[in-house]
């Protein structure tokens, strides 16, 4: 919401919040498109229904249902109706005063469960009559009623409108967000280093990308490094998202221009300026490590040519593809600019394009 969201985006990542400004376009493989609108948008409405609320279906049309709400520790209320073929089951609980509220339709039967939120709960009144005080009493519309650790339910209710009064005793703690963690450790942003990467990075070993033109890369690999190799997407769908070389883009050739990477660790004044890259949304460079070996990964960026290019760049597990680092958006690179990472695993990095025309990549180094 703080981005200027109006409505679910198709995907979202927390560490975007440092790197997007508000109603910017979303670095979701999306070229640039910023999705405020989005048809996948509709998933969270189920999800919020569902989970935290808490009407779910037990049989087929809602014959049988569970209202179950999932307040955490920082909600204290929630309210809101499903629609089913015996016609609405609506619920609001608020923790905070006690009250709380059901109606179901004819047709259907159901159990409901009154959160107790890290308290107790000293009673349950419903419909005026108390259900509960430590051992159930019979209710109009109620079969029966247990408790586990979370819940005080109900079972058995019958089509009808019920309202409750819920006595709670203590205070639900206070909810402390956990930091982030991530496998990998995101080291640097380096945007002074320029093409002159010999002596800072790559004393392992590097690959030039598309150096020596026609896509064929400038490399020495480290020995715990068994292979580099890059990927495009081809198009949105699954389908077409084929495993595609990258365009190779050759710049220019024997430059005294320092933003071009340098052809070694001496720092020669003649340089070939390229990259990789991918008009189209989204490239992968997979790095494959053998076993578990601690290393250092630079990444060197040039927006050559100065289109105001902007990319983000996730960094993953090469087995398990969980993201093991914060994202990070690349821009304002026509100088050059390094994101240094550690890891101990084979690592796939995607590269997103969020403005510009292409996604680029011209640098790889190890330590």
């Amino acid at each position: 919401m703080k981005l200027g969201g109006t409505a679910p985006w198709e995907c979202y990542r927390p560490s975007w919040n440092s790197g997007v400004g508000i109603n910017d376009p979303a670095p979701n493989s999306q070229s640039g498109i910023t999705s405020l609108c989005h048809p996948w948008g509709a998933g969270p409405v189920k999800w919020l229904n569902e989970e935290v609320l808490g009407i779910k279906p037990t049989s087929p049309g809602f014959r049988t249902y569970d209202i179950v709400p999932h307040l955490g520790r920082s909600l204290t209320r929630v309210s809101g109706k499903t629609p089913t073929p015996h016609g609405e089951i609506s619920a609001s609980f608020d923790v905070a005063t006690g009250r709380c509220k059901v109606s179901a339709p004819a047709g259907t039967v159901g159990k409901i469960g009154i959160p107790k939120v890290e308290k107790t709960i000293a009673a349950i009144s419903i419909n005026g009559t108390v259900a509960w005080d430590g051992t159930y009493h019979a209710v109009t519309g109620i079969g029966s009623a247990s408790q586990d650790s979370e819940f005080i339910c109900f079972a058995a209710v019958q089509p009808g409108i019920y309202t409750m009064e819920v006595s709670y005793n203590g205070n639900t703690p206070v909810y402390r967000e956990p930091p982030e963690t991530y496998a990998a450790k995101f080291i640097k942003l380096d945007s002074t280093t320029s093409g002159n990467w010999g002596g800072v990075y790559g004393k392992d070993g590097y690959v030039l990308c598309n150096y020596n033109g026609g896509g064929v890369d400038k490399k020495n690999l480290p020995s715990y490094v068994s292979s580099s190799s890059y990927f495009r997407a081809f198009g949105g769908s699954a389908q077409n998202q084929n495993r595609l070389a990258p365009d190779p883009v050759f710049w220019a050739s024997s430059t005294n221009d320092t933003r071009a990477p340098a052809p070694d660790s001496t720092n020669g004044k003649m340089r070939n300026a390229a990259c990789v890259s991918n008009g189209d949304q989204t490239m992968t460079l997979t790095i494959d490590v053998k076993g578990e070996h601690d290393y250092q990964v630079a990444l060197y960026f040039v927006d050559w040519d100065k289109q105001g290019r902007r990319e983000a760049v996730e960094m993953m597990d090469a087995t398990t593809l969980k993201l093991v680092a914060p994202v990070k958006i690349v821009d304002s690179f026509a100088g050059g600019k390094y994101l240094v990472f550690t890891y101990d695993k084979s690592a796939k990095f995607r590269f997103n394009k969020v403005r510009g025309e292409t996604v680029t990549l011209s640098g790889i180094f190890f330590d």
